[in-house]
């Protein structure tokens, strides 16, 4: 008997009539649409037809509406499933809509742990509110155990995702405006966790700006947590960054001045990225972070801020960038910044996977005001470990950083 692919109109069965339709067209889309789960789906036939077009594909079968109605012993017609690729106009759009697949699932989630909510507060329950808070932290980020395939498709995923940016002549990575560095670090991306490092005055939130300037002018919008310049200082640097030139609008990039706590940060992030599709998170910066818990050293609250930082990339599919001060040690001994420096900053130098170093070089000899500036990528989980010191070039009118041409 052939099971029935109708559902009710609504922009989640849409959406997951589009995905269905997309990967019915073109196989390799599956490697593009992210950690999409069965459970995601709302219409259990669409479910069903979601798992059986992504076993098939992962076992390197064709799925098409031929193959999958003659597999299945037609449980689903030709025609049934020639409609759904004939829904589907815009394959291209196949991640967007399983974002909205996905968005979907999440929203019923929150919705089932605020109905147990309610349930809790009827029975007299003093602490349901922070039960609800829980609750709902879990509904949104659902706990997803991986198998070896899964990590093999990951892995795949990515690369295909790599192979067709450079095939429409697009980067794969963010871009920070220093070549050796996006040379050597194949540009920032993924859920990595970035720590940019200095001491006071070495322009290293010029740097963070440009490089959440970089992403959103080439169309990533970008998310920016500043907990040190306000709105005033802020829209100052964009003047000063436009020079003589007309200060450009509609650019996305995403300011929050408000949060202060790890938990607000948290938070703050996630409403970026679900709200504005951020593709990069910066934290301005560490030290400035508060941390509630009571009965904890500033060294472990580092410690837990840094890890929740690292998880929060993770969480996100996205970089973070976070900057950090240094120890003073550097300034009086008038040397280079090394990993050493970050001890007094918990675990930053373990959970990072790359730590840059921005050095701003006294030259005592020539007299004061004559600097130089450097900048060192010192840890590198995925690559080369350390680099030379590049030269840079900072103009302090217009905050823009760059590399010297001359090496």
């Amino acid at each position: 008997m052939t099971a029935s692919l109708h559902s009710i109109a609504s922009p989640q069965s849409e959406a997951e009539r589009n995905v269905l339709g997309a990967l019915l067209q073109d196989n390799a889309i599956l490697w593009r649409l992210g950690d999409l789960a069965p459970d995601d789906f709302l219409d259990v036939e669409l479910r069903l037809l979601w798992e059986t077009l992504a076993i098939t594909i992962r076992e390197g079968e064709l799925a098409d509406p031929v193959t999958i109605a003659e597999g299945t012993g037609r449980r689903w017609s030709y025609e049934q499933l020639g409609q759904l690729v004939r829904e589907c106009v815009a394959p291209a759009n196949a991640a967007r809509y399983a974002e909205i697949v996905r968005r979907g699932a999440r929203q019923r989630r929150q919705r089932l742990a605020l109905q147990q909510a309610l349930v809790q507060l009827d029975a007299g329950e003093e602490r349901w509110w922070e039960e609800c808070v829980v609750a709902i932290q879990r509904a949104h980020h659902a706990r997803r155990l991986y198998s070896h395939d899964d990590l093999v498709d990951a892995a795949q995923a990515a690369r295909v995702e790599r192979e067709r940016l450079k095939a429409a002549g697009r980067e794969f990575g963010l871009r920070s405006g220093i070549p050796t560095l996006d040379g050597t670090l194949d540009g920032i991306y993924g859920s990595r966790l970035y720590i940019l490092g200095g001491r006071p005055g070495s322009y290293k939130s010029a740097f963070a700006w440009q490089i959440a300037a970089h992403a959103a002018c080439s169309g990533r919008p970008a998310g920016y947590i500043s907990l040190e310049m306000d709105e005033e200082e802020l829209g100052d640097r964009v003047l000063r960054r436009a020079g003589d030139r007309e200060v450009p609008r509609g650019i996305p990039i995403h300011v929050d001045r408000d949060s202060r706590t790890l938990d607000e940060i948290l938070w703050s992030a996630l409403e970026l990225r679900e709200r504005h599709r951020v593709e990069i998170v910066v934290v301005d910066h560490v030290q400035l972070i508060r941390h509630v818990g009571r009965g904890m050293s500033r060294f472990d609250a580092l410690c837990e801020i840094s890890g929740r930082l690292k998880g929060l990339a993770m969480r996100l599919g996205v970089p973070v960038l976070a900057l950090s001060q240094l120890s003073r040690e550097v300034e009086k001994d008038n040397r280079a910044p090394r990993l050493s420096d970050l001890r007094e900053s918990g675990n930053l130098e373990q959970d990072a996977d790359v730590v840059m170093f921005l050095w701003r070089e006294e030259e005592r000899r020539k007299g004061p005001g004559i600097d130089k500036h450097w900048l060192l990528l010192e840890k590198n989980r995925r690559g080369v470990a350390r680099i030379r010191a590049i030269p840079l070039i900072v103009d302090g009118r217009t905050m823009h950083i760059r590399e010297t041409v001359d090496r």
